[in-house]
């Protein structure tokens, strides 16, 4: 094994496979991911992993990408997995068709096309299962290999996976295989030699079958993983495999670059920019002299990169009595398999279970000594978590097909077709301001201090705008640019002109799902100059005062306003069923979902709507010239095996749509829609949203009334949305009608030409609404995060210490235990009890203790809430954040200063599920909090309230 292992890493001209049917990979991985690291293949295919797919994606190996796999959903066991060098993962794609064949039990396949110089070859991994029924096996098999030859010759296969089919046997089964691999010209390459070897039984029923004819070697490998050897391929390419190193160009902002370039910027008097004409020069001067600065400071440079640059966590280096271990096993297993003598078997399989305790234990030691080492806790730890988990593979290389089914593969035409597509979102543009103002009001200027405190309150992130300038940057440079920035800004708002050269955006194409050559699975993410968001930052906080200080705003839009969230739009919307339910009203819910809403604004409609609800003078002016004659371009990366480019389409104008990325346009987009609700609403239906999610609901006291208006309703918006150029996304439009006490009948209703059914359930806001309103599906949703959650912390429970698991508790855990809990937390002890077992799990992970060990001094001493405390914690804290909502106290109704003049009045309920309401519980749990408590306000209420409930 070890002469193997030398040939692949010195010989340049060799490209292996490596099959291992790990029988579980669990508490395996450590000594497998030595196996990987000591063999080098190049590709590694594991049969039998166990492991559900939210769990395999935690199983990774060093230098490797999970790039294919299976997993089983209804039996336990079985699986295979497909990972590749990350020398190689722009050589190998995913053949993900193939999963429409596998058929748990019978065939479990993965597959990949790998495209080297030398070498083009379809890989199937495959597991069939002792029980599996084998003419489905070959039968689907057939199936799979006609369709990736597609009757084209000489199209190269390598099949490796344990096919339960034994060719030490001449039965019907190994009859089966030899023919089929006859029948497609292929060689099984093990012949009769054992695979598998018990104290009982020798088996060949591992395989490695090829067409491929430059066959360097193949041979067993015994890894002391499972039962099972591995199987070893080795093909040889004829000529050394391309080097993976190549270069990107980027900037150097290496502390010394940085601090010349401050210099620099010192020694700048800006006079140039101070007496420039008018906004466009003074900011094309700035932008210019500091790009200056930035070359001559901060040059591009070339940087060489590696795919395959170990990772922080490393090759494992065994020490000497890990060694010693190792050989001793390794000895004992020979003379079991000399004399079948089942003392050396005991002996083989204690230092076994001796050599992976050590090798786990050794991997501890090293995170341990990384985490001692370390400066930064919290991002040691969150660096070495995502360091176990598969990493999505970035798209460098993106294909599209066109409209003619052209497939383009021309970087430069790819970012074409993009930002086509991302611009021809209009069907109705006036983006010219034609609207009189009465009065030209001043915009409140900025000082020195003003402009420091805007850039602090900015977030530091290293992405930038055309200009290479960041906020991670800027914030390193403010001091030296804080004066000429000040003037800058404040000509902005003098003039009310905003500067055309912060109007230029790059998009990234973003996938979402689907196929990966529909440009229409891809969403744009802008980024604009860092510049712009400072200006956009003033222009928000004048908005932002002058909506909510005149009330302008509908009080069902809940979308990037200060004190609401998601959760105040889905406790509003649950209250209002539950309310109506009570009062015993047939209710339908209707979730309308729009495609690309903010690319969809029209500039003009905007301008209408913002001096209709009173924006004028220089703000009016501003956001108009903040609005008109944008331009952007599409980039995309492109790597060509020597350097990784970002192709960059041409310039293309924006007709309609306002930039994701930027600070003012979600406030722009909520101003947009702020009269759909009022033009909408009737006595009997009420609608909740939060920025382009809207979700809609109307009652009456029969279900045939209640459709009536369903129809009126959609027939109003349908319209409203044709007017203000939105397009309904009709796949993921839903409605429901919520009859918790009633047996469920189905509706019809009309939109845009077609039917939309109700059904059961519903995603609104992240949270799955059912019709019985008792949160059994949101909660099935949870309890599976949350173990997967769990199973993460496990796995990390053998290196981290506690303080480390709890940080990591609250980073990946407590999300999903806490997201919308005030709703779903009032459902029945029985469902809550499920997500309740989990988190005494996680807790128990947490503590290092044993299973079946009382959590309930756990709790407090780790300082944490159960899911029960956890719940009366946040609804406390909603009615106190929205005491004037649905709710009143004992002092709004007499004026006796009473004792309990500040104790919420109860609201009774005629249903038991509709008492569930986060304002009503929340009422009840609020009134037995002690009154010192609740005479706090803030960090200290909430700091008290936890304690009191700890």
């Amino acid at each position: 094994m070890d002469n193997t292992a030398k040939n692949i890493q010195h010989n340049k001209n060799l490209f292996s496979f490596l099959h291992y049917n790990v029988q579980g990979i669990g508490n395996k991985l450590e000594v497998f991911n030595y196996l990987t690291c000591h063999m080098n293949p190049s590709i590694v295919v594991v049969t039998e992993h166990q492991k559900a797919s939210d769990n395999l994606i935690f199983y990774k190996l060093t230098n490797f990408e999970l790039v294919s796999f299976y997993c089983r959903n209804l039996h336990r066991s079985g699986g295979v997995a497909i990972y590749v060098k990350s020398l190689f993962k722009k050589n190998v794609t995913e053949v993900e068709w193939v999963k429409e064949f596998c058929l748990e039990l019978d065939i479990e396949v993965s597959a990949v096309k790998i495209e080297l110089d030398t070498l083009k070859v379809f890989l199937l991994g495959i597991y069939r299962s002792p029980g599996g029924n084998i003419d489905t096996f070959f039968e689907k098999l057939e199936s799979i290999i006609c369709k990736l030859t597609n009757k084209k010759k000489n199209v190269k296969l390598v099949i490796l996976g344990d096919l339960n089919i034994d060719t030490l046997k001449e039965d019907s089964k190994c009859k089966q295989l030899k023919n089929f691999v006859i029948s497609h010209n292929c060689r099984d390459l093990l012949g009769n030699k054992p695979t598998r070897i018990t104290n009982v039984s020798q088996t060949s029923i591992d395989h490695v079958i090829t067409n491929v004819e430059n066959i360097f070697s193949t041979c067993m490998i015994d890894g002391h993983v499972s039962d099972h050897f591995g199987q070893l391929l080795v093909l040889n390419l004829g000529k050394p495999i391309r080097s993976s190193k190549k270069v990107i160009s980027k900037r150097s902002f290496s502390e010394q670059n940085i601090f010349i370039f401050k210099y620099c910027l010192n020694r700048e008097t800006w006079g140039s920019v101070y007496k420039a004409k008018n906004v466009n020069e003074k900011w094309n001067t700035f932008l210019n002299i500091l790009e200056w600065y930035l070359n001559c400071s901060c040059p591009m440079k070339k940087k060489s990169i590696t795919d395959n640059k170990l990772t922080k966590s490393g090759k494992i280096i065994l020490q000497p009595q890990t060694l010693k271990i190792k050989n001793n096993m390794i000895n004992f297993y020979d003379l079991y398999k000399t004399t079948g003598n089942q003392m050396w078997k005991d002996r083989y399989n204690e230092f076994k279970k001796s050599f992976r305790k050590k090798v786990a234990e050794e991997k501890a030691q090293h995170v341990k000594k990384r985490f001692d080492s370390s400066d930064n806790i919290s991002k040691t730890c969150w660096s070495f978590v995502n360091e176990l988990k598969v990493k999505k593979t970035t798209l460098n290389n993106i294909s599209l097909v066109d409209d003619n089914n052209v497939v383009v593969q021309d970087p430069k035409l790819v970012s074409e077709l993009f930002n086509e597509y991302f611009t021809n979102n209009s069907t109705l543009v006036n983006s010219k301001n034609n609207y009189e103002n009465d009065k030209l009001l001043n915009l409140p200027l900025l000082n020195k201090n003003d402009v420091l405190q805007l850039i602090d309150s900015l977030n530091s992130k290293k992405s930038s705008g055309w200009d290479g300038i960041s906020m991670y940057l800027l914030k390193k440079i403010k001091t030296e640019l804080c004066n000429p920035l000040v003037h800058l800004v404040n000509s902005v708002l003098l003039d009310g002109v905003f500067p055309q050269a912060l109007k230029l955006s790059i998009i990234k194409p973003l996938h979402k799902k689907g196929s990966r050559d529909r440009v229409i699975n891809y969403r744009p993410v802008s980024l604009v100059s860092t510049f712009s968001k400072l200006i956009e930052k003033v222009i928000l906080a004048n908005l932002t005062e002058y909506y909510e200080h005149n009330h302008i705003l509908n009080d069902f839009q809940h979308g990037f306003r200060t004190g609401r969230s998601t959760i105040s739009a889905a406790a509003e919307f649950y209250h209002t069923v539950l309310t109506k339910v009570d009062d015993g009203l047939e209710v339908a819910g209707v979730y309308l979902d729009l495609s690309r809403a903010f690319d969809s604004v029209n500039h003009g409609m905007l301008l209408q709507k913002l001096a209709r609800d009173g924006i004028s003078g220089y703000l009016f002016e501003l956001i108009s010239s903040y609005l008109i004659n944008r331009w952007q371009c599409t980039e995309v990366l492109h790597d060509d095996n020597l350097e990784i480019q970002q192709v960059r389409s041409s310039m293309k104008k924006v007709q309609c749509g306002i930039p994701q990325g930027s600070i003012l346009g979600p406030f722009l987009y909520i101003i947009y829609v702020n009269d759909f609700p009022t033009t909408s609403i009737k006595n009997n239906f009420s609608v909740s949203m939060y920025a382009d999610d809207t979700s809609g609901l109307c009652w009456d006291k029969s279900i045939f009334e209640t459709e009536k208006i369903l129809k009126e309703f959609l027939e109003t918006a349908s319209n409203y949305f044709v007017e203000n150029n939105f397009l309904v996304n009709l796949d993921k439009t839903e409605l429901l009608v919520f009859r918790p006490n009633k047996s469920q009948t189905a509706i019809t209703v009309p939109i845009f030409n077609n039917n939309l059914v109700s059904g059961n359930s519903y995603k609104f806001l992240g949270l799955y609404i059912d019709d019985k309103l008792n949160w059994v599906n949101h909660i099935d949703y949870v309890c599976s995060k949350l173990s997967s959650a769990l199973f993460l912390l496990r796995r990390l429970s053998y290196y981290l210490d506690s303080m480390a698991l709890r940080m990591v508790y609250f980073g990946v855990f407590y999300p999903f235990l806490s997201y919308g809990l005030i709703l779903w937390g009032s459902t029945y002890n029985k469902h809550l009890q499920r997500v309740f077992k989990l988190q005494k799990k996680a807790l128990r992970t947490i503590a290092k203790v044993e299973y079946g060990t009382s959590c309930r001094n756990l709790f407090s001493t780790h300082s944490m809430l159960t899911v029960f405390g956890l719940y009366i914690f946040q609804v406390v804290n909603f009615i106190k954040n929205n005491n004037t909502k649905f709710t009143f106290k004992n002092a709004d109704i007499h004026n006796y200063n009473t004792r309990n003049k500040d104790i919420f009045c109860s609201i009774k309920r005629r249903l038991e599920i509709t008492s569930k309401s986060p304002f009503i519980m929340g009422t009840k749990y609020y009134n037995i909090v002690p009154k010192h408590i609740r005479d706090l306000e803030g960090n200290e209420f909430k700091n008290s309230l936890k304690k009191w409930l700890i």
